[in-house]
């Protein structure tokens, strides 16, 4: 996506956050054309989800840890965080979850237990691996650059 796109994009999070005096970390999700110049904004999330793995791996930063420390009462001004100090995405990040469900007759999902006969941890540079959460027994995040 060329940058103009990339930041029209930020620029509508940042500007639908600050309407709603927004505080904390969460997530506003926007739908593209393959170009990216068009975009629609779709949710705004509360919260760290489980894909804020793939945004942590691509800008080298930990929001978990940004997440504690507001809700300690640090402002971002305290944590040096502005929008313009914010890096540039390195790579591209593709993340991958195995999870331990059934599907009922309806299609709907429901966590349930399992063994693993065999499961090769990945390992490399920019490899993660999360091997926590629920229903999520495994989590694999892969960085290319």
């Amino acid at each position: 996506m060329k940058p103009e796109y990339r930041n029209k994009i930020i620029n509508a999070a940042v500007k639908l956050a600050e309407s709603t005096n927004y505080k904390g970390l969460g997530t506003f999700e926007f739908l593209t054309s393959d170009t990216g110049k068009i975009f629609r904004f779709i949710e705004a999330n509360a919260r760290l989800q489980v894909e804020h793995t793939v945004t942590e791996q691509i800008y080298g930063i930990d929001l978990v840890k940004y997440q504690i420390q507001i809700a300690l009462g640090k402002t971002l001004k305290q944590l040096k965080i502005t929008q313009s100090n914010i890096p540039e995405p390195k790579g591209i990040a593709i993340q991958a979850r195995i999870n331990m469900e059934v599907m009922d007759k309806s299609g709907n999902t429901k966590p349930t237990g399992g063994v693993f006969g065999r499961f090769d941890l990945p390992f490399g540079p920019g490899v993660r691996v999360d091997t926590y959460g629920i229903p999520v027994t495994k989590q694999i995040l892969v960085l290319i650059h």
